[in-house]
């Protein structure tokens, strides 16, 4: 927790843990009390624990909550989530939007909504195959993470094994466990209709493709929503900083 203020919630993508929202939360905590949570599936990885019994994405969803109740936020924050983060955020504002003021997604991979629309925008269905051989019990091989990682940022397997960080990402690749319960995750349009509050979908320019459809087909749904892009692809939250940075500031305002 950070500074003092109207409630800021920051949840970081799947295999990003709450360092990566460092600049963020500095920027915004000058107003606002910021608070950063972290997933369970990156928290286990780090301590070398297996996930724990029936670990689901509800289980994730639902401890936003708890979590804010352990802290004694009782007023409506604003919820921001990058990629699995953003997904776990539209599950508990959609359970709960009594909680929430204003909610920020960037690329939530909301596989359900683009087969509620019978689309299957390119690339979706090779991470959905992907994202279902994460089983919270999994091994996850450096192909694999190789192959993850080049889904969403346009690269070739064998440069990314050069790259600098190549042996960090390594080390935490069982990041990636668990991430089974995006691909399976569902819901109904008609709950995205019934969510009243503002909603920010903000979209990286050079994004891939099924992430750019899904947040386009969110944008059709939700009743008060703004659509933005900013510079970069599904890293833009990291690569283009001050960019989503100022447009989450704009929008609070």
């Amino acid at each position: 927790m950070e500074g003092k203020g109207a409630p800021v919630v920051l949840l970081a993508g799947g295999r990003w843990d709450m360092k990566s929202f460092s600049e963020p939360a500095a920027v915004l905590s000058i107003d606002h009390r910021v608070i950063r949570m972290e997933h369970f599936n990156v928290q286990y990885a780090n301590e070398g624990l297996p996930l724990p019994p029936g670990y689901s994405l509800k289980q994730e969803s639902e401890a936003i909550g708890r979590t804010l109740d352990a802290l004694g936020v009782k007023e409506p924050v604003t919820l921001i989530g990058w990629s699995f983060g953003a997904l776990l955020a539209m599950d508990f504002a959609l359970n709960h939007p009594e909680r929430i003021r204003k909610l920020v997604l960037y690329e939530p991979p909301a596989f359900w909504v683009a087969k509620a629309k019978g689309e299957s925008p390119e690339g979706m269905q090779q991470m959905i195959q992907l994202s279902k051989s994460f089983t919270p019990s999994s091994t996850i091989t450096e192909g694999q993470l190789a192959q993850f990682r080049c889904i969403l940022d346009h690269c070739d397997t064998t440069q990314l094994r050069r790259h600098p960080q190549w042996p960090v990402w390594v080390k935490q690749k069982d990041r990636l466990r668990g991430l089974s319960v995006v691909a399976n995750h569902t819901d109904s349009i008609t709950r995205l209709h019934a969510f009243k509050q503002p909603v920010l979908l903000l979209t990286g320019k050079g994004t891939v493709a099924f992430h750019r459809r899904i947040n386009q087909l969110l944008a059709e749904e939700f009743p008060r929503v703004t659509a933005k892009e900013i510079a970069g692809g599904h890293s833009a939250p990291q690569a283009a900083v001050q960019e989503f940075i100022n447009a989450i500031q704009e929008f609070i305002k």
